[in-house]
């Protein structure tokens, strides 16, 4: 099913707890580890388990490597939703920051996404059953990189990005993530926000240059939102994880925002407390 989840299929027979997880290359995980098992994900259901021995529990690896919340609130909408889960972790808006940079208002973010749908032509079908030469070139040519552009070929200059991070106030991110908690409600679902995680604006601007400080207040801005927004609501399946930038160090990333190891298992310790937290409220 495209889960970075022990190798296996999903179980149709829910286990006793059910998380599903989704988020960028941050929860996806294979970006420093070859191995699912050093992912926060897989480290939060040990601890869980160790927590709960009586008990089955999962934790889905819904990661979408540079995935925007769009695209992870169509994933939930369409394929997540239908796992049963139990809880949800909507991990930050980080990817968002793409199209905020590009000035991408769009209430899809579809003007920094660009796919192209090709139906083949009557004499296409035809020339195509008859040669495998044109087949294998065929193939080739559909699999070009042009058929899905996830960002622009030339971004603006660093001064229009920072003055269009300086300027989004995350209208879209905000509607995907009301979409997010009110079809969670609908199905009984118990929703939580984990926010987004950089590294020191140091270490930030190794890898970010001068948009270090745009990229940093733009998350910030949106984790304000978000977190007033749950505090509003006021409900107990409706909740907001609190994972602070002072339990890390620059040594547990591996660049500005993908952690190591060490960075991996303290943020699973730091989720692990307050899904226990939920658990045992309930």
């Amino acid at each position: 099913m495209g889960y970075r989840w022990h190798g296996r299929e999903i179980s149709e027979s829910a286990p006793d707890y059910r998380i599903l997880v989704l988020g960028g290359s941050t929860t996806f995980s294979n970006y420093c580890f070859q191995d699912y098992r050093d992912s926060w994900c897989y480290q939060l259901e040990l601890l869980l388990r160790s927590e709960f021995p009586e008990s089955s529990i999962e934790v889905i690896n819904a990661g979408l490597n540079y995935g925007m919340s769009s695209e992870l609130l169509s994933h939930f909408m369409f394929k997540g939703q239908f796992l049963k889960p139990n809880l949800v972790i909507l991990h930050g808006p980080g990817n968002d920051s793409l199209p905020a940079s590009l000035g991408d208002y769009s209430t899809d973010y579809s003007k920094t996404r660009d796919f192209v749908y090709h139906t083949r032509r009557p004499m296409e079908k035809v020339l195509l059953s008859k040669s495998g030469l044109l087949r294998c070139l065929y193939a080739i040519w559909l699999n070009a990189p042009h058929y899905a552009k996830l960002e622009p070929i030339e971004f603006p200059n660093n001064e229009l990005q920072e003055t269009n991070l300086n300027n989004c106030q995350g209208e879209t991110f905000m509607n995907n993530l009301n979409s997010f908690i009110n079809l969670c409600v609908e199905k009984e679902i118990t929703f939580a926000y984990l926010p987004f995680l950089y590294s020191s604006i140091d270490r930030m601007t190794k890898f970010h240059g001068n948009l270090s400080k745009a990229l940093c207040e733009f998350e910030a801005r949106l984790t304000f939102k978000a977190r007033m927004r749950i505090k509003h609501l006021n409900s107990k399946e409706v909740n907001f994880f609190e994972c602070p930038d002072s339990e890390f160090s620059d040594e547990d990333f591996y660049d500005s925002c993908h952690l190591i190891q060490t960075g991996e298992k303290k943020k699973a310790e730091i989720v692990a407390q307050q899904v226990i937290n939920l658990l045992v409220r309930k």
